[in-house]
């Protein structure tokens, strides 16, 4: 049986990955719009998601599907989202479960890349979302040339993939990155940070001139900050993007924070830009009051992010986290290092340190 691959094209099609997810996954898909033809096709029209099926060409039925995404997009305003965008994620990966360990995924990953290249001009960074308990997918991005730039620590409710009484352990995710044409440009990092990130850009393909900034050696402008919120109620998740610092960082993102943690949200993810030396200046200032590290991101929509989280969780092995690669390890180990400093802190529930209060 043969394969050939095609961009999602028309409501037959999306009827068509309709059953496939549903042959998979039955209702519980994570991606609600995967069930939805119409807004899944007003998706793609925009951009948003660029979805390329694997199809049999004996009988015409879809077997495959993976999309190119723009990360977070549901948090970009109208205008934003017409913009090009430097950097997508390759995911919403599904391949019919008779068809599974055929090769189907790897066809339709040099489809979809090759398909958002021809389509997107300003494409730079590809990133990819891997589960730490499957090894194959940090494998098969690491041979795209991707390495790991973050870990969402316990940010994958355990439920998802285990039936049990007992509450499971929460799962990781890895994201990798790696670059699709040659581009530098400058971030500004926290002191404590400039070692660690260099080190984990050092095996990748991506060039950065990285600027460390003491605590408060930038002061913030007048005005006030910018912050973003996207959560998802299935899975108890939230995150934060911050789009620009002012003299409420602190409290606006904290704010936030609680909110979202006050309103049964598990994990929260904090993506703070490193193109403006203020945010590099008074970051630490969100780890003293309850969020802990997370990694880097290159060419977030064309600015590079750290990663801040909270998660809500007193026991996590962080030595059964399956990773591949030096710089991987180096990031389970501090990020695994630095959520353990925030629970030992009594950082149990995120709050507003004396610091996190003045800087406000």
């Amino acid at each position: 049986m043969g394969i050939e691959t095609r961009p999602l094209r028309n409501r037959e099609d999306a009827l068509r990955l309709q059953d496939l997810v549903y042959t998979g996954y039955g209702l519980t898909y994570h991606r609600s719009f995967m069930y939805e033809p119409k807004l899944l096709l007003d998706l793609n029209a925009r951009g948003l998601i660029r979805s390329m099926l694997a199809v049999d060409s004996d009988t015409g039925n879809v077997i495959g599907h993976l999309g190119s995404i723009r990360p977070w997009f549901e948090m970009a305003t109208t205008e934003e989202q017409l913009q090009p965008t430097t950097s997508v994620e390759m995911g919403l990966a599904i391949v019919d479960p008779e068809r599974r360990g055929q090769g189907v995924q790897g066809i339709l990953a040099m489809a979809c890349i090759a398909h958002e290249k021809s389509v997107n001009p300003s494409l730079r960074t590809i990133f990819t979302k891997c589960l730490t308990r499957h090894l194959m997918s940090q494998k098969s991005s690491r041979r795209v040339g991707a390495s790991a730039g973050a870990m969402f620590l316990g940010g994958v409710p355990g439920w998802v993939v285990h039936d049990s009484e007992r509450k499971p352990q929460p799962m990781t995710t890895l994201m990798m990155h790696g670059a699709t044409t040659e581009h530098r440009q400058r971030a500004f990092v926290p002191q404590k940070w400039a070692g660690c990130v260099e080190k984990l850009l050092a095996s990748s393909s991506q060039q950065r001139d990285l600027v460390s900034i003491q605590l408060g050696e930038v002061p913030l402008p007048d005005g006030e900050s910018v912050v973003r919120s996207w959560f998802e109620p299935s899975r108890r998740r939230g995150i934060l993007h911050v789009r620009r610092a002012r003299t409420d960082f602190v409290s606006a993102v904290m704010d936030k924070v609680n909110w979202m943690a006050g309103g049964h949200m598990e994990h929260i993810t904090v993506l703070l830009p490193l193109d403006q030396p203020e945010v590099a200046a008074y970051l630490p200032l969100l780890e003293e009051a309850g969020l802990f590290f997370g990694g880097y991101l290159p060419d977030l929509d064309g600015r590079d992010a750290m990663l801040l989280q909270w998660l809500d969780c007193d026991a996590l092995d962080i030595g059964a986290i399956d990773v591949e690669g030096d710089e991987a390890v180096l990031l389970r180990d501090t990020v695994g290092t630095e959520w353990r400093r925030s629970r030992a802190g009594g950082l149990h529930r995120p709050g507003a340190s004396t610091a996190a209060v003045r800087a406000g």
